[in-house]
């Protein structure tokens, strides 16, 4: 009898070791292919970006010359210390929800709904000034296609906390993923 729980022990065991190996290989593979998936978008937004095909009916989007420093401010305050794709996804999702009747008309009153784009307080404070870099992507984002997908959002799971703001993002159309950030609508 102690021979047998002996092995039935061992065989538990066993079975703990092989559900371990196989829970690491699914993490692994899980890894894996978001790697995959962003290589993919990066490589699709590089290509429509290429292409320089215009935006709206007339070839442009019609704003503002104030509108224009806003936006830049605010993609400065969001992204402006990452890649020029990150600043035109972040540019077409404000120019997205202009076009979505879910939001106001014009790009003063999107990046000035409450709780919405607070990084707007860089356009009045200059807290971060506006690169040329900045300015460059604004300019082509509103010269070529939508990049994101027609998101109307964008996070960062890495810098939120669990809970009901991340579980509403979550539940949200993800378009793309890129650079670490999910854009969705």
């Amino acid at each position: 009898m102690v021979q047998r729980m002996f092995t039935s022990s061992r065989f538990c065991s066993n079975i703990n070791m092989i559900e371990t190996i196989e829970r690491r290989r699914f993490a692994l593979l899980c890894h894996c292919a978001k790697k995959v998936v962003v290589i993919i978008m990066t490589t699709v937004i590089t290509i429509m970006m290429q292409l320089q095909v215009s935006a709206a009916d007339d070839g442009v989007y019609q704003m503002t010359e104030r509108e224009i420093r806003m936006l830049e401010a605010v993609v400065m305050h969001e992204v402006g210390y990452c890649s020029r794709d990150s600043m035109i996804a972040v540019a077409h999702v404000v120019l997205n929800r202009v076009e979505s009747p879910l939001f106001p008309d014009t790009v003063e009153q999107v990046l000035h709904q409450p709780g919405q784009f607070t990084a707007i307080h860089n356009y009045y404070d200059q807290e971060r000034p506006v690169s040329a870099q900045v300015r460059s992507a604004v300019a082509d984002a509103l010269q070529i296609p939508d990049v994101t997908g027609g998101a109307l959002y964008f996070y960062n799971p890495g810098y939120m906390q669990d809970g009901p703001v991340l579980d509403w993002f979550e539940s949200l159309e993800t378009t793309l993923v890129f650079e670490e950030v999910w854009y969705c609508k």
